[in-house]
């Protein structure tokens, strides 16, 4: 929060900064939401209003990729909240007002998925906090948008929201956190309902 990045070695008991301070980097600030590790070992790092960072640790070298208002395949917001690799190797992106954004890691192109009240094949909420994958499906937590679903195949949305009269839905449609377990439920954190079970089958 404010710091950037640090690697402490566990062998060594030595720390390492990465930061506007410490190391000549190319990240233009320091506030971290998210690491993800791909599995080519290259580390993705969120950031709080300056995009989505690869950081290669081998080469110590950053590359930032922010919101280009003139360019439709940049990212759709810099505000990024969560990071999940897919089995093609290309990142799914939740940011926080620019919905859900798909990477190619190949072309370096953005895809975005934004809130529009035209069709289902948009998110219903641009401010995404969480995420999780299954199969195709990738479960994501909005704050007022309740839980969404994306059918990656089919690239359409459903939504789970909550209703007054209905007992059988989610208890709060601001969610903070995601879960999938063992068994096939996810746990769903939510800000005012309590933390909610669903069997994914």
């Amino acid at each position: 929060d404010g710091e950037g990045l640090t690697v402490f070695n566990t062998a060594s008991n030595k720390v390492k900064y990465y930061n506007e301070k410490h190391h000549n980097t190319e990240i233009k600030g320091n506030y971290i939401q998210k690491i993800t590790e791909t599995k080519d070992g290259i580390l993705w790092l969120g950031t709080f209003k300056n995009g989505l960072v690869k950081f290669n640790r081998k080469t110590e070298q950053f590359v930032q990729y922010k919101h280009k208002f003139e360019n439709k395949s940049s990212i759709s917001y810099d505000d990024v909240r969560d990071i999940i690799e897919d089995k093609d190797h290309n990142l799914w992106i939740a940011t926080w007002g620019g919905g859900l954004n798909y990477f190619d890691t190949k072309t370096e192109k953005f895809v975005s998925y934004r809130e529009s009240s035209n069709n289902n094949k948009t998110i219903n909420n641009d401010n995404l906090i969480d995420m999780v994958q299954d199969g195709d499906k990738i479960w994501i937590a909005t704050f007022g948008g309740g839980l969404n679903v994306f059918d990656t195949k089919k690239e359409s949305f459903s939504y789970y929201k909550y209703k007054d009269s209905d007992v059988n839905t989610i208890s709060n449609n601001n969610i903070f956190s995601l879960y999938k377990d063992s068994k096939g439920n996810l746990w769903i954190g939510t800000a005012g309902g309590g933390i909610n079970r669903m069997n994914l089958k």
